[in-house]
């Protein structure tokens, strides 16, 4: 009985963590021009509606872009960075360590204002090369998380037999480390790309309009009316996070090394 009560209990857990996704997802089936739950009848016109709306569209495929070069860009920092880390010790080795996941200890909206005064300065304000940098500095620290645990893995011996048989040092670190440490990397190019992706306390300082991100044209599509489009959207949002997840973790099992 107590097995029975522990996995209700975890069920229900589980159902009332999903329970915003479920409304979203049913909320996108009502045929009215309004969001009501449940339904009034079911139709998947508002999906159709999503792909003919050239903003929504655009803007989905800005995130994407900005998401794969802040993931690609992270993994190179987390990988030069993380290896620098674990391999040597040095004075001030902890500080630096700490100073690189600051980040995400301190309030969004508090790294938002002093991005968008910092990007201001330096002409990149409303740049998709401002949006990467940005992204990049909150998705650096989940990067090197992920790439800390394999890298404490890496079994030196390897490596030193790789350089004795004549392996140059960069050879080594793609031909025999990165190979090592391959789930640390997808996980954290993973996370990267999720952070990103999603990110809207950040991205509403820095967008402009031709640089609008798909989160941050969801919200301004809320301060008019609450249609049926939006939690179409969303869907296609949340949707496309977990395929990425999935697909993922069934290929490289990301989650066994976290």
């Amino acid at each position: 009985m107590g097995k029975w009560a522990l996995r209700i209990f975890s069920y229900l857990v589980l159902l009332f963590i999903l329970s915003p996704v479920i409304t979203i997802f049913v909320s996108s089936l009502n045929n009215a021009n309004f969001i009501s739950f449940p339904p009034q009848n079911i139709t998947f016109k508002w999906y159709v509606e999503v792909f003919q709306n050239s903003n929504l569209i655009q803007s989905l495929g800005t995130s994407i872009y900005i998401g794969i070069v802040t993931a690609i860009l992270s993994i190179i920092l987390a990988l030069s960075v993380s290896l620098a880390l674990e391999k040597n010790n040095f004075p001030g080795k902890n500080i630096i360590n700490s100073l690189l996941f600051a980040p995400i200890t301190l309030p969004m909206v508090v790294l938002g204002i002093g991005l968008l005064f910092f990007l201001t300065s330096i002409g990149l304000v409303r740049t998709n090369t401002g949006l990467i940098l940005s992204h990049t500095v909150v998705a650096l620290p989940y990067a090197m998380r992920s790439l800390a645990s394999s890298i404490k893995g890496i079994d030196a011996d390897v490596e030193r037999s790789a350089a004795i048989l004549g392996a140059k040092p960069f050879k080594i670190l793609y031909k025999v480390t990165v190979p090592m440490i391959l789930p640390g990397v997808i996980a954290g190019g993973m996370f990267s790309f999720l952070i990103s992706f999603n990110n809207i306390t950040l991205s509403i300082f820095l967008v402009g309009p031709k640089t609008n991100t798909f989160p941050v044209v969801l919200y301004h599509l809320t301060e008019n009316v609450l249609s049926p489009i939006i939690a179409a959207a969303a869907t296609i949002s949340i949707a496309l996070s977990a395929i990425i997840v999935i697909i993922l973790e069934k290929r490289f099992s990301v989650y066994s090394m976290l």
